[in-house]
């Protein structure tokens, strides 16, 4: 129920954000949207430098899945190793002194840069990290009312991390977002006490009747 109650919240939220919105800017910002799907989508022919920069998203992406299919089953599955760049075949202009044997270490989307680096093993481990602390802040929201704002930011986290991942590499960058990372572990490690001995806590305290030939636990913040 309490699920349910929070969508609709935030559908009436988004409603009324959109209804006093100024037109110009929602027309700024639905076009920035249009253009980001637009290079995000993948089925479009890209056969030129030209058309690649237009639309650099998919073209990485393609580019990934075809190097992807060449390689062997052993690759396919494990990777070929953190050191092996994806391979372009269009070279952006103001990249052509950067660019070495037309690979680049890195795509925008992370989970094709891990599909080549460690394979669909790779890609299922980052997406187990992702959908079970979602579905534990899920399962939190459902089990316990206390704790609310701790499961919130648990769902926000993990599913903000899903989609930061497929746009902006998400924490697969030179410069991993540890905050992220430490945050998700912190309140994963907090739930089981909570469904398992029975405790109770919140950030920034700690509270619940906690008996005494237990060992004493400590806030996590």
């Amino acid at each position: 129920m309490q699920v349910f109650t929070l969508l609709v919240l935030l559908i009436l939220l988004a409603v009324v954000t959109v209804t006093i919105i100024p037109k110009d800017v929602l027309n700024f910002f639905s076009g920035k949207v249009g253009e980001s799907l637009n290079e995000l989508d993948n089925s479009q022919i890209i056969d030129s430098t030209e058309s690649a920069m237009n639309n650099w998203r998919a073209y990485e992406m393609q580019a990934a899945i075809k190097q992807w299919i060449s390689s062997n089953f052993f690759e396919k599955i494990i990777g070929s190793g953190l050191g092996r760049g994806i391979h372009i075949d269009y070279i952006p202009y103001s990249w052509s002194e950067m660019v070495e044997n037309n690979q680049i270490p890195l795509l925008h989307n992370g989970y094709y840069t891990v599909l080549i680096k460690i394979g669909i093993l790779g890609v299922l481990a980052l997406l187990t990290i992702f959908l079970s602390s979602l579905k534990k802040g899920i399962a939190g929201i459902k089990r316990r009312n206390r704790e609310m704002n701790v499961y919130i930011l648990l769902i926000i986290i993990s599913f903000g991390g899903i989609l930061y991942t497929y746009t902006i590499r998400g924490p697969v960058q030179e410069g991993a977002f540890l905050i992220w990372g430490f945050l998700m572990g912190v309140l994963n490690t907090n739930f089981y006490s909570p469904f398992k001995e029975e405790l109770s806590y919140e950030i920034g305290s700690e509270r619940g009747d906690i008996d005494d030939s237990k060992e004493e636990k400590t806030s996590f913040m």
